[in-house]
């Protein structure tokens, strides 16, 4: 029972008490005891009454209360500003949420906790709550009371004639999460856009469970740079490349496996209706689908097809010369060999006539057979050099390691017994170890300190150095003289067979030696080559494999 209606039944039973008190004198007793029965009824229910109104003042306090509660801690700020955006009152939330209490919040302008760049937005949503009498939403800067900046979503609804109550929520995180979604998709449209390769997101049709067909759901401009095509979104490939089923059915093969098991592949294929080749790697991001990353490799594939046409020819060319090798080695070899038996006569009946038929000889007839004679020498150490050149050829190389420094030493003691009265002065370094063949090796010492020890006869302190230097980030092995030397205008002539730069009579040989030098390098995988200055002497090199 409420209040008012308690006070109504109070004084109705003080009128009935005051009635019952004017006329108690002209009652009998019976009257009184059944007036007391009444006046005790009254009592009972007056109790009664009193309560239900405590129990009712009991729940409306702890309805207020939880109210309170529910208002203060709610997930959000409350607010309710009057006409002139003032605030009226907040919940505990709100403070929290502006960094303030309820008291210094008291009829402050919402204003101050607006950043100022955004108060113009604050009064233009306020008017448009105000006139569309509608629940709008949105996000301005707040301030904090220490001038903290957060992002906060605003949600109002008008009541009375020009107030708001106002929800606020700290957005801040989640807006950096959007920003942060924003940007990547803005980066993943741009890299998607500007990329090489072509890409396109293909939607795969099947027909009794085989491939038969697929749309293009979105590509990027490089597919209409690479293929050609254009509007190509939303169409059947079959509808924009008429007859590819028939001419590329690997390519539907290869689609429809991937859009299935997604399991991505990689592949190479060339479309006749495009005249192209093309390098592609498809994956599934999800059943029925496929995207294809791809690349435009027609002119890589025109150039491995002409590369592919040239090794053949070197293939043949190098088989054709092969065998013009064994042809020329035969040849040499056969000379050689063939030429020993007339060179024998020959040298045998110069002999003999020099011998025997001295006396009757005058000067110039000795002359004539001496100068057969030196011919004849000169004839047999030509064809023992075109023996080695020609042994050079076809032997085999047995790698093994080999010491440079004792192979060079004999070398020079051999030339030292052949010629004991030259004094030449020479430096071998230490320890000059190869891997390679030791006879062919020895082969090329003895050709380059031979022309060193010869080619520095004329000069009156002949020296000759022979070690090594960092070339290239390779060990070469080098012979220095200080002899005569060569003009370098004629270098490329030095490893050639039969060509010389000096005059037979000025230094003997055949011209064979620097030309066995280079093919026995050559085996070796390695290089050689030469520097000098004429009257400075000259330094060759070489490097093995």
């Amino acid at each position: 029972m409420s209040k008012r209606g308690f006070d109504k039944l109070r004084i109705k039973a003080e009128e009935q008490l005051a009635a019952s008190n004017q006329n108690i004198e002209d009652m009998g007793r019976t009257d009184l005891k059944s007036l007391a029965h009444e006046l005790a009824v009254h009592q009972v229910e007056l109790e009664i009454q009193n309560e239900e109104l405590r129990q009712s003042r009991t729940a409306a306090e702890e309805a207020r209360d939880r109210y309170v509660d529910l208002f203060d801690f709610a997930p959000v700020g409350y607010f309710t500003l009057d006409e002139h955006s003032r605030i009226i009152e907040a919940n505990l939330t709100g403070c929290r949420l502006l960094g303030t209490d309820k008291r210094t919040l008291k009829n402050k302008p919402f204003t101050r906790f607006v950043s100022d760049d955004e108060t113009d937005s604050f009064y233009l949503y306020r008017k448009n709550v105000l006139e569309n009498n509608t629940k709008p939403s949105s996000i301005l800067i707040m301030k904090k009371a220490d001038r903290t900046l957060f992002s906060g979503r605003l949600e109002s609804i008008k009541i009375g004639e020009e107030q708001l109550r106002i929800t606020l929520t700290d957005v801040s995180e989640r807006r950096k999460i959007e920003e942060a979604l924003e940007r990547s998709e803005k980066l993943y449209h741009s890299l998607f856009e500007n990329m090489i390769d072509g890409f396109a997101f293909c939607q795969m049709i099947f027909e009794n469970g085989r491939s038969h067909d697929f749309v293009y759901l979105h590509v990027n401009r490089s597919f209409e740079q690479l293929t050609g095509l254009t509007n190509v979104g939303g169409k059947r490939v079959t509808e924009v490349i008429p007859g590819i089923r028939e001419s590329n059915p690997e390519l539907f093969e290869i689609y429809g496996r991937v859009a299935l098991n997604g399991k991505s592949e990689k592949f190479e294929v060339y479309l006749q209706a495009l005249s192209k080749w093309f390098s592609v790697s498809v994956y599934s991001p999800q059943r029925d689908y496929f995207v294809a990353v791809f690349d435009n490799i027609t002119e890589r594939k025109l150039a491995e097809e002409k590369i592919n046409s040239l090794n053949n020819a070197i293939v043949q060319h190098s088989t054709e010369l092969e065998a013009v090798n064994k042809e020329l080695e035969a040849f040499s070899y056969s000379v050689s060999h063939d030429l020993r038996a007339p060179l024998r006569s020959i040298m045998g009946f110069s002999n003999m006539l020099l011998e025997d038929y001295n006396d009757e000889l005058d000067n110039e007839g000795k002359s004539y057979l001496k100068k057969i004679s030196d011919s004849g020498d000169l004839m047999g150490q030509l064809m023992d050099d075109l023996l080695k050149l020609s042994r050079v050829t076809r032997s085999n190389i047995n790698y093994e390691r080999v010491n440079l420094t004792d192979t060079a030493q004999k070398v020079v003691d051999d030339l030292r017994n052949a010629q004991p009265k030259r004094k030449v002065k020479v430096t071998i370094a230490a320890d000059l170890i190869a891997f390679g063949d030791r006879n062919l090796l020895y082969m090329v010492l003895e050709n380059l300190i031979g022309n060193a020890w010869k080619y520095s006869s004329k000069v009156s302190d002949p020296q000759i150095e022979i070690g090594t230097i960092d070339h290239k980030g390779k060990q070469a092995y080098f012979i220095r003289d200080n002899g005569v030397g060569f003009s370098m205008e004629y270098v490329d002539k030095l490893f050639k067979p039969f060509q010389r730069l000096h005059m037979a009579h000025e230094f003997p040989g055949t011209g064979i030696g620097l030309a066995t030098v280079q093919r026995i390098i050559s085996r070796h995988n390695g290089k050689v080559w030469a520097d000098s200055k004429v009257g400075e002497g000259a330094t060759f090199y070489f490097t093995l494999s």
